[in-house]
């Protein structure tokens, strides 16, 4: 049949060869390879029960230098005018040039493994600053393979000096406590039937045009290094077959990071927190999601910290105690700050202070949370509205402040300026500097409006005088407010207590003009203190113009007239630096009646009474 249409083609007369008829040709056949002979390739699909090693997440490499690949061990330069043609792992620090990715698989960082030893994962990379454990002598990779670092404790070792500590265990490095260990997480196999029926799903019906893509695209791939081992997809729906066996000892933590938050930060977190820990233990919030938290739904000791911004913080709550996992609906782990917002108002509250301090010190920020960290219950309070507000909703979950007013314009001024200019907001100061001139300009030519002519309040039943001259309304539930504005809440007497972040009453203060909320935010001034309780309704009355209204950072805008009414929600599970002096009474309080119940002296509904009297005092 073949030796049939080559005599047939090769007898064309030779007019017949024109560049259309050639390329139609070359089409035809080029189809029918794929479709025929393609497919009786049989696709690799992906088998959760090999699981044992994270995929491998290749970067370019940005910062000049020199390098050596792990594949070829050839030299990647990158230094002067030359471009880098390197790309390394951010998750186990792999390094390669482009093309080296598809020669050789090197397995990325374990999650899980079924060894029972447990021993060094060595890579052929180290910092310029590491010394030998055996020889103390400084580790430099002049030469391509002249020494190893281990993934998990990062100590760094000669070549010449492996043989001494070949047959040591990995201690897992100073963070040992808080690493879940590969020999401590299991994946249980699925059986035959099951393992099919998820293969039988992972098939979808594809169009022809969509098949012959696919076939194009996969002869590329054949080579591939990347460890097929994991996957992100099944990450997210096999939590079922996770279990973990961990000593009484051990603390684990979860990191759940926003990356582009703070002047897009977070990317450089999130490459540290994956050579720290282990590889399942760190979230990639916007390319994961947060179903993965099912996995430790059972864990007593675990902590929860949130790298971002106070949005970050407030979705990743809502998610916990939204239901979706039931055991944390009622009582969730503490979750911790790592401040990485422009604000970061909770991060400040809370002793986590205004912004990290950088990846490098990620070490110490951990520690501090596993050593220094102490539980306080935060108010969630609901906002209810009549009209759809923040994100086309009319119920909206609240964890620092609402506002209305001159704050709230001038972050609905920056929030547009950002949708539209986003290349102007790469960093923590630069954003600061931009939001002060949007206030300023708002100072000159913005329009004054005076709160006690235009709203009411209604506390706990009762209507409440709004002071004249009154220009922006904070309904606040934290001590701090507007990226650093803290002790808003001065004076006790007989008409305001202490101000407390689990007391279930919220503070409402008042700012008078642009200038006044600048003094405040450097703490030079004080606001108006105007009421507490535990319930309030704010009405705003018709006006020509649109006002501004903020929810946690969040700007958005209404038309009047408009009605809120704030009520308390629940309460979630924080985790606050205990040197934090404004936080150490309530967190005292809390520890002892949490002692107290989980040792059966008192039960749930004598605690929350304790609680409720001391905090009222």
């Amino acid at each position: 049949m073949l030796s049939f249409f080559l005599d047939f083609f090769l007898n064309l007369p030779v007019y017949f060869w024109t560049p259309a008829v050639i390329t139609a040709l070359i089409f035809v056949v080029s189809v029918t390879y794929a479709v025929l002979f393609q497919r009786r390739k049989k696709a690799k699909v992906f088998n959760p029960d090999e699981f044992t090693a994270a995929k491998h997440q290749f970067e370019s490499i940005k910062t000049k230098g020199i390098y050596f690949c792990n594949v070829c061990n050839q030299l990647i330069a990158g230094f002067g005018f030359w471009s880098i043609n390197g790309h390394e792992c951010i998750k186990c620090g792999m390094i390669v040039h482009q093309t080296c990715k598809y020669k050789k698989k090197i397995h990325c960082k374990k999650v899980t493994t079924t060894e029972l030893r447990i021993s060094h994962q060595w890579l052929e990379q180290v910092d310029s600053a590491d010394y030998c454990c055996v020889c103390q002598i400084k580790c430099q990779n002049i030469i391509g393979g002249f020494s190893s670092s281990c993934m998990w404790c990062r100590k760094a070792v000669h070549h010449s000096c492996m043989e001494s500590i070949r047959n040591q265990d990995c201690d897992y490095g100073e963070l040992c406590d808080m690493i879940i260990k590969p020999t401590e997480i299991k994946y249980h196999k699925q059986s035959t039937t099951d393992l099919k029926f998820f293969k039988k799903n992972q098939k979808t019906k594809q169009s022809f045009s969509e098949k012959f893509i696919q076939n194009f695209k996969s002869k590329k791939k054949v080579d591939s290094s990347e460890d097929t081992e994991t996957d992100t997809e099944y990450l997210k729906q096999g939590e079922d077959r996770w279990s973990l066996n961990l000593n009484e000892n051990k603390r684990p933590v979860v990191v759940v990071i926003n990356k582009k938050s703070g002047g897009q930060l977070g990317m450089d977190y999130l490459k540290k927190l994956y050579k720290l820990l282990n590889p399942i233990q760190v979230i990639d919030l916007l390319d994961e999601g947060l179903e993965r938290l099912k996995i430790f739904r059972g864990q007593q000791k675990l902590s929860i910290i949130v790298g971002g911004g106070d949005g970050t913080v407030a979705s990743v709550v809502n998610y916990i105690k939204s239901g979706e996992i039931k055991e944390w609906q009622n009582k969730n782990p503490p979750v911790s700050v790592l401040p990485l917002g422009t604000g970061n108002d909770l991060g400040r509250c809370l002793g986590w202070g205004g912004g990290s301090e950088g990846a490098s010190r990620l070490v110490t920020y951990l520690k501090m949370v596993d050593q220094q960290g102490q539980k306080i219950l935060l108010d969630r309070w609901n906002i209810e509205c009549d009209q759809e507000c923040l994100y086309k909703q009319k119920n909206i979950t609240m964890y620092n402040y609402f506002s209305i007013g001159l704050d709230a314009k001038t972050c609905l001024n920056f929030h547009k300026l950002r949708e539209k200019q986003p290349g102007l907001f790469v960093s923590r100061v630069g954003n600061k500097f931009i939001y002060s001139q949007i206030g300023a300009a708002d100072m000159i030519l913005g329009r004054k409006v005076d709160f006690s002519q235009l709203c009411e309040i209604i506390v706990d039943g009762k209507k409440v005088d709004i002071p004249e001259g009154i220009q922006n309304l904070v309904f606040l539930n934290i001590t701090s407010w507007a990226g650093g504005a803290t002790n808003l809440w001065y004076s006790e007497s007989e008409q305001f207590k202490k101000q407390s972040l689990m007391d279930g009453v919220i503070e409402i203060i008042g700012i008078t003009s642009i200038l006044h909320l600048g003094k405040v935010q450097t703490n030079i001034d004080k606001p108006i203190q105007i009421a507490q309780g535990s319930q309030v309704e704010l009405i705003v009355k018709k006006d020509p113009y649109n006002q501004a209204f903020q929810i946690d950072g969040e700007p958005f805008e209404l038309k009047t007239p408009v009605k809120f009414k704030i009520e308390l929600k629940d309460q979630a599970v924080m985790m606050t630096h205990k040197h934090q002096k404004s936080l150490q009474f309530d967190a005292q309080i809390l520890d002892v009646l949490n002692w107290a119940t989980t040792n059966g002296h008192i039960d749930e509904a004598q605690k929350n009474i304790l609680l409720n009297k001391f905090l009222n005092i």
